[in-house]
């Protein structure tokens, strides 16, 4: 049991990630209410996304928690080449990537339906952040697939957590969000 509880922080992580999609689209299907079958269309793909995120998410968590307890707590599969942490990076970042457009796709159609009511200015200068943030997100995951496959198979150990550092740059997306936004429409 003992062994089995030592998977708990690489699930944690995993769920905490996935809710940060899952709060997303929530957050748009509260906000815009569309129910078109492009909408639902993505909506299910995002699902598919999500169902196929879930066991890359899952060994990429277990890994890192498996790198700074020194082993103590187990990854889910085995790391034991600078090819396979390329992979791992590799497919991780496809799939965040896709799921950040995802998102992204959804709010701009949002912002080119014909909801009703019709989206004051502010709203859709919150729209537009939000499609600027998941761009954003699926650019740093571009970025990151870009270092893990340009990794060498001789990289030193510090040198090969690169492309997961890339991913610390989320905490830009406020700047980059707002240098999109038109000045004085800020919401308050």
């Amino acid at each position: 049991m003992i062994d089995a509880l030592k998977g708990v922080p690489a699930f944690a992580a995993s769920f905490i990630q996935i809710a940060i999609f899952w709060s997303a689209h929530a957050t748009w299907s509260r906000r815009f209410g569309l129910d078109d079958s492009a909408s639902q269309r993505l909506s299910l793909l995002l699902v598919f996304l999500v169902l196929v995120y879930v066991y890359p998410l899952k060994i990429l968590f277990s890994a890192f928690f498996a790198w700074i307890s020194h082993d103590w707590l187990p990854p889910v599969a085995s790391i034991s080449s600078i090819g396979d942490l390329r992979g791992m990076f590799v497919v991780y970042g496809v799939a965040f990537a896709t799921l950040s457009l995802c998102i992204a796709v959804l709010y701009r159609r949002a912002l080119v339906a014909a909801v009703t009511p019709a989206l004051e200015a502010v709203e859709v200068v919150n729209t537009r952040r939000e499609i600027v943030k998941w761009y954003y997100r699926a650019a740093l995951a571009a970025v990151s697939i870009i270092f893990a496959m340009l990794l060498p198979d001789d990289v030193p150990n510090w040198l090969a957590v690169m492309p997961g550092m890339v991913y610390v740059l989320f905490g830009l997306t406020g700047l980059v969000t707002r240098r999109f936004a038109p000045a004085g429409l800020a919401p308050s």
